[in-house]
């Protein structure tokens, strides 16, 4: 959304000065923080409140600006620049036929997104355009090939949070290096909680997944370096994947997935390369990771140069265990 706020911010030793045109304000990087209802958001959902809500943000680059516990925010879809700390601990929530994300990430580095706090995609809220673009709608996205001029992420910090009802994705990270996403929870939405294209060293870890109806964790084509830790997966199609296709045909490299849980899914897990899919996945790990009351197989290996699978296996896994495919070169301890 275009907002006509101008902000510039520029660092003058401890303090920046941030020159907007509602006049120049001082404030301490470490300790300024901001309720951004105080700063004039209602949170309504119109096209003039989710414009007030984005002027906050690009005003206040380097603050920690504050959704209070108790509080519920409605808006339209929000752009995160670079150094955006958003410390939630009520809800925020996209506002009906938004049919983008609620928050898009568009590049450069330090962003921070925690709290205690909602995310809620309204995924029953969102609609097909007819005759439109369909609707890329995540509560955080980072969107890569679908905004080709958008600047690679570095640093993405997002820790704590819920993000439910998504329409697409709970979170989406293509083209980012070094993103960590710690015990965050990703609840009720219709598509993977995934790192894409372009995603190097980014780890997740304490993240809980349930009721996806897609893969509930997916590495998807050209990750690298890349790790799902001490985390658990239900009620998804498979609990995690490697994969490639003809939406993102590189295959995945250097791919941990270590002391995880993964239960009462359709597929526990899977190496796997779909219709346009470019070469097998390479140095993938399964480390330590329990499988159990997954119908379709705990393990499934199809599309693997070189992988291992050092894990545990409880009942329920009626089609296999660890099933390596013919061809595979899969080392299962």
């Amino acid at each position: 959304m275009r907002v006509n706020a101008i902000s510039v911010a520029m660092l003058v030793g401890p303090v920046y000065l941030c020159a907007t045109n509602s006049g120049i304000r001082g404030m301490s990087v470490q300790t300024m923080e901001l309720d951004v209802t105080k700063e004039g958001v209602v949170g309504d959902g119109t096209p003039a409140d989710t414009a007030r809500m984005q002027a906050v943000i690009n005003a206040n680059i380097g603050a920690t600006l504050l959704v209070r516990a108790g509080t519920a925010l409605t808006f339209g879809p929000l752009k995160i620049p670079s150094l955006t700390h958003l410390r939630i601990d009520g809800t925020v929530r996209l506002a009906n036929g938004s049919n983008y994300s609620l928050f898009e990430l568009t590049g450069g580095e330090g962003v921070r997104l925690d709290g205690r706090g909602t995310l809620d995609g309204n995924r029953t809220g969102q609609r097909l355009i007819v005759g439109g673009p369909p609707p890329y709608s995540a509560c955080i996205l980072a969107p890569g090939r679908l905004n080709p001029a958008a600047t690679p992420l570095r640093g993405l910090m997002v820790e704590g949070l819920t993000l439910a009802n998504a329409f697409h994705w709970p979170l989406s990270l293509e083209n980012v290096t070094g993103a960590r996403v710690r015990d965050v929870t990703a609840l009720a939405s219709g598509d993977s909680f995934q790192f894409t294209a372009g995603c190097d060293d980014c780890i997740a870890d304490g993240v809980h997944i349930d009721s996806i109806g897609d893969d509930g964790f997916a590495f998807y084509g050209g990750v690298t370096n890349s790790k799902l830790v001490n985390s658990t997966v239900s009620r998804s199609v498979a609990g995690w994947v490697a994969l490639n296709d003809s939406g993102s045909p590189r295959p995945c490299v250097a791919i941990v997935v270590a002391n995880c849980i993964f239960a009462s899914n359709q597929i526990g897990g899977a190496v796997q390369i779909g219709d346009g899919g470019v070469g097998m996945h390479e140095a993938v790990y399964s480390d330590g990771n329990m499988y159990y009351a997954n119908p379709n197989g705990g393990l499934i290996w199809s599309s693997c140069a070189l992988g291992q699978s050092n894990d545990h296996f409880g009942p329920g896994n009626t089609k296999g265990n660890c099933v390596v495919m013919p061809g595979q070169n899969v080392k299962v301890i």
